[in-house]
């Protein structure tokens, strides 16, 4: 898939977390090489992930994670939100 958004997981895997730039550049090369044509196939590629239609929220580690919505018409993979969950969660309570 084309992934668009790169560079907010680029700018996490910037830590000194090894493990956490570990699993960043993991998500990022298994987001490019896959070839997914429905949602159903995400969910079965990250089975404990959150996820709604086209939006799914994979933890990197315990207090990391990233937001990626799909679209499967043009192949594509937009990187939403890269970095800390408690972040995310007042994005969201803000909106």
């Amino acid at each position: 898939m084309r992934l668009i958004g790169k560079s907010e997981l680029h700018a996490l895997a910037r830590t000194k977390d090894k493990d956490l730039r570990a699993a960043v550049l993991a998500l990022c090369a298994e987001l490019e090489a896959a070839n997914w044509r429905a949602f159903s196939e995400v969910e079965t590629a990250y089975p404990f992930a959150a996820s709604s239609d086209p939006r799914v929220t994979i933890d990197l580690d315990e207090r990391h994670c990233a937001v990626v919505t799909f679209n499967f018409e043009v192949g594509m993979a937009l990187v939403e939100f890269a970095g800390p969950a408690a972040s995310l969660k007042r994005k969201r309570s803000a909106s």
